[in-house]
């Protein structure tokens, strides 16, 4: 049976409380008592689950900002290839990553995609497409609470 991510951090921590703590200076032991927090306080069993669950909200997200641009016809010239790269970034989500580095990719992907996009109506006159924004920043904060 393998360990659990948690349960690797754990064994980290403890080799760096027992073994390399008591060699270092007391400025030095109170940074590493930070970075033993943090590593005791992150979910690592759960971050490639919320990345995967991220990516999947993200691309609801490109693809309904996709299918706005398609619904309107009168937009300027500014909004000219947002839907292909809207849809491309979703579909990057379309098969199960081979591994976290592969899905941090795609997550990267998305959010530049969509920060352009959003970037694109803000400063245009896409005001059909305002209430997209809304919608972004209510799937963030959804995303926040899980």
């Amino acid at each position: 049976m393998r360990p659990t991510p948690d349960e690797v951090i754990a064994g980290a921590r403890a080799i760096l409380k027992q073994e390399v703590a008591p060699l270092l200076p007391p400025a030095a032991q109170v940074q590493l008592k930070r970075v033993m927090a943090v590593l005791r306080d992150a979910r690592w069993n759960e971050a490639g689950f919320d990345l995967l669950r991220e990516n999947a909200a993200f691309a609801r997200l490109a693809q309904d900002g996709a299918a706005r641009l398609d619904r309107e016809t009168a937009l300027p010239a500014t909004f000219a290839g947002h839907a292909d790269a809207l849809r491309a970034a979703a579909e990057a989500t379309d098969h199960v990553p081979a591994s976290f580095a592969e899905a941090n990719a795609v997550n990267r992907q998305l959010r530049a995609v969509l920060s352009a996009f959003i970037e694109a109506v803000r400063d245009g006159d896409g005001r059909a497409l305002d209430t997209f924004c809304a919608d972004v920043g209510a799937t963030l904060m959804a995303l926040r609470t899980t």
